[in-house]
């Protein structure tokens, strides 16, 4: 059952978030601890096979994400972390996102569409060094640039 309807710019509705967030209290104290099973994300499918559907993710699953790979200390200071996976994806999202925030590592990000050469022009500029890269997007990068990439960034 859906407890609130909440309206992103809702302007001065009494349901806009800018409205609830200016209304609360100054401190948050939660009502109990966090547990796994609690409602984390809402993602919608691509509905490439029919109508998209909604597919609720729970706490849990962004701790199994952020163990997959960053728990064998594959972050160092000074570290800048790209990834050319969509955000609208669950892997770019929890595994190039949400799992590097409690490392504080820094995120080179960019709206633009995939395209080989400029990628690889922005993490040599900005000097990304580790990175969540797929396998057809490396495929997709010049020979000489992308022994580059993996050298810098391929864990």
């Amino acid at each position: 059952e859906l407890a609130a309807f909440v309206v992103v710019d809702g302007g001065n509705r009494p349901n806009a978030f800018e409205a609830l967030v200016a209304k609360e209290a100054p401190t948050f104290v939660p009502d109990r601890a966090p547990m796994s099973e609690d409602p984390f994300l809402l993602m919608f499918t691509s509905g490439t096979t029919g109508e998209p559907k909604a597919v609720v993710h729970h706490a849990r699953s962004l701790i199994a994400h952020n163990d997959s790979d960053y728990v064998l200390n594959f972050f160092h200071p000074g570290d800048l972390y790209f990834s050319s996976a969509d955000w609208a994806w669950i892997g770019g999202l929890a595994d190039g996102l949400l799992a590097l925030w409690p490392y504080g590592v820094p995120i080179l990000a960019s709206n633009a569409r995939f395209d080989p050469e400029r990628t690889l022009s922005m993490v040599e500029r900005h000097g990304a060094t580790c990175g969540l890269y797929a396998p057809t997007a490396l495929k997709r990068a010049p020979r000489r640039r992308r022994r580059h990439a993996c050298a810098t960034m391929c864990a």
